[in-house]
């Protein structure tokens, strides 16, 4: 899941090198400014790829096995977005991670503020992914709201 996402940002952005320049300072670097972009890319597919893991999960017949589980249904589907959200979230810091190396640069502040959105992307991408895989009817049974 990084490697297409980080092959995409050094190839855009060594295209476009510095071909962004701020008006201020009359510098720029593009790589800087697709970053943020790059790492939301990695959030916004990792969750799509998550949630169509349930699609795969009723082909096999492990969904069955799951519903007949003595655990009330919204813990099923908390459980469900709760790990989509983890695996995202892990998958952008990651990225994340390598932003030092690739020549962006933030303080502690901001390393927490970005992580905290990444969360709150990764959750509000996947959560909703999964109702709409229950409205459709792709998982019988369960339910985003009662």
């Amino acid at each position: 899941m990084i490697i297409s996402p980080l092959l995409f940002w050094v190839v855009i952005g060594a295209g476009f090198g510095t071909s962004l320049r701020t008006e201020a300072t009359g510098e720029g670097n593009f790589l800087n400014y697709f970053f943020p972009g790059a790492l939301i890319m990695i959030v916004l597919f990792t969750s799509i790829f998550t949630m169509m893991s349930v699609i795969d999960d009723r082909k096999e017949g492990f969904l069955l096995s799951v519903m007949v589980a003595p655990v009330h249904r919204s813990g099923i589907v908390l459980g469900k977005v709760l790990g989509g959200t983890t695996l995202s979230t892990i998958q952008g810091l990651l990225f994340l991670v390598l932003a030092p190396i690739l020549g962006v640069r933030f303080g502690l502040q901001e390393f927490l503020i970005v992580v905290l959105v990444v969360f709150l992307t990764a959750f509000a991408l996947t959560g909703p992914g999964l109702c709409h895989c229950l409205e459709d009817g792709i998982i019988a049974g369960l339910s985003c709201h009662h």
